[in-house]
């Protein structure tokens, strides 16, 4: 049996990891509808004071989809907007008491999929996949600014 190619494997990794991560988060998402909006929830537990502006060009998403995830999360009291400091026309959002504590929740759950992730390696093994790795993620920010 050949060997796929290495470009093939490193994207093929990505795509399992993206779906495990996914079905691994669909319980925390259930109460959100959409698996975007806990992406959403999850970007914002992680980047407080964001705008839509901000998790519009992270996700690569439509104003209206992102406008959509923000109202379901006010919805759910996950969230607020604010004024901005930085500049009165602009909204920022925050996390309410209860997005805190979900975002606690979540930050819980992130720690207990990374074990699971890197329960099969060795310590060595994983200082030297986090090298490899972390190769990958500076060519592929090259690639994607055109380098």
């Amino acid at each position: 049996m050949e060997k796929e190619p290495l470009g093939k494997q490193i994207i093929e990794t990505g795509r399992a990891t993206r779906k495990a991560f996914e079905n691994y988060f669909a319980v925390f998402c259930d109460d959100l509808l959409k698996p975007i909006a806990g992406r959403v929830f999850g970007y914002l537990a992680n980047h407080p004071e964001s705008s839509s502006q901000d998790i519009q060009h992270v996700f690569g998403l439509s104003k209206a989809t992102v406008s959509e995830c923000l109202s379901l999360l006010i919805e759910r009291g996950y969230i607020s907007y604010e004024k901005s400091e930085k500049d009165g026309r602009e909204k920022t959002i925050r996390l309410t008491k209860q997005g805190l504590a979900r975002s606690q929740r979540y930050h819980e759950m992130v720690s207990r999929f990374e074990a699971l992730l890197t329960e099969p390696f060795t310590e060595e093994e994983q200082e030297v996949l986090s090298k490899l790795l972390e190769k990958v993620r500076v060519r592929t920010e090259e690639i994607s600014h055109g380098e």
